[in-house]
């Protein structure tokens, strides 16, 4: 079988590590890591230009995943540790009994670490666009998601009991993120609408639960040595399969049929397409020309000249050709002392709903 060649051509060097059987299931989760990606990559490139910022985070995650399970399959990315408990059979005693080190040592794939410092980032990131939470407080659940998956990786490289300071330093970080979650953010998406709030909070609970189970595989895998390399690979890639591709498409179809204008995603950029919404529906290349001649006509001040009208001093007299007496082109009446007339510029968007 091709799959089996993996650990032929990159042989296990840990007493305990990957058997091939596990390669096999490595390479069947590939597969549909690799599916999925290709289905959202069809899917994204087929929505409008200014309504893929959720499918490209979704994108992104599938990605590195597939990256990921193709290392893992390949028996690459991995360290090997010596464990701190050694349990029956081929969990250490078996390995000591044909001559291993005591204690032995165990495959710890840190390539798994490296993805999940992508995507699980990405997964909140997903989940929190659909509340009123300012950029700050995003940034924060963020950091402490990265944070939780650091700890348990270097929980895992540690051999002795200091692994567990570690594990805990990660699990009160992962704790937080699910505390945000599921009460400040789920409440701010009710800013949004009903339907918003509907959607995140469907999405906050089944992550949250998912989320709440890897820790405790880390325990019984690398953490306690409780079950084997190819154990470890069937549990945390039934969570990966639930959370990068089941929660993950279900919670993107979910966002489409949401109005995307309320997530406030427009970048301002002239590339941008004009969107519904009028305020957005002036940018590209001709807009400043358009703002000159609207000027050269008496439409609304540029901007520049409202700074030239700020400087003439305070009196409002002074018209724009810099004479010193009012007239059909002045900017202020004169007697009220600075006020100009025309309309003041407006922000092109209104900011997201500080919480």
């Amino acid at each position: 079988m091709v799959y089996s060649s993996s650990i032929a051509v990159n042989p296990v060097t840990s007493n305990i590590g990957l058997s091939p059987q596990g390669s096999n299931y490595l390479w069947a989760l590939f597969g549909i890591f690799a599916l999925t990606l290709l289905t959202l990559a069809f899917i994204a490139h087929s929505r409008p230009k200014h309504a893929r910022a959720f499918h490209f985070l979704a994108l992104a995650v599938a990605a590195t995943t597939t990256v990921q399970y193709a290392a893992m399959a390949s028996n690459l990315g991995y360290a090997s540790v010596p464990v701190e408990f050694v349990r029956s059979g081929t969990r250490g005693v078996t390995q000591i009994l044909g001559g291993a080190p005591i204690p032995p040592t165990r495959s710890i794939f840190y390539v798994r670490y490296i993805a999940y410092v992508i995507t699980t980032p990405l997964l909140l990131l997903m989940l929190l666009l659909c509340t009123g939470f300012a950029l700050s407080r995003i940034f924060i659940v963020l950091f402490f998601a990265v944070l939780a998956t650091v700890c348990a990786l270097v929980g895992a490289l540690v051999p002795t009991r200091y692994k567990w300071a570690f594990y805990t330093f990660g699990v009160v970080s992962l704790l937080y993120v699910l505390w945000s979650l599921l009460f400040p953010a789920r409440r701010s998406s009710r800013r949004l609408g009903k339907g918003y709030h509907q959607t995140y909070t469907g999405g906050a609970f089944s992550l949250a639960f998912f989320l709440l189970i890897y820790p405790i595989v880390w325990g019984l895998a690398e953490g306690g040595n409780v079950i084997r390399v190819a154990s470890e690979m069937f549990w945390y890639g039934v969570l990966d399969v639930l959370t990068k591709t089941v929660w993950l498409l279900g919670y993107l179809f979910s966002v489409e049929s949401l109005e995307y204008d309320a997530f406030q995603l427009h970048s301002g950029k002239f590339t941008d397409p004009p969107y519904q919404d009028p305020r957005y529906s002036t940018g590209g290349p001709g807009a400043a020309s358009q703002r000159d001649g609207n000027n050269a006509r008496g439409g609304p001040m540029s901007s520049t000249s409202a700074e030239q009208a700020h400087t003439a001093g305070g009196d409002g007299s002074r018209s724009r050709t810099g004479a010193g007496h009012g007239g059909p082109a002045a900017l202020g009446s004169g007697a009220g002392g600075g006020g100009m007339s025309g309309t003041a510029p407006t922000s092109d968007a209104s900011p997201r709903a500080v919480v």
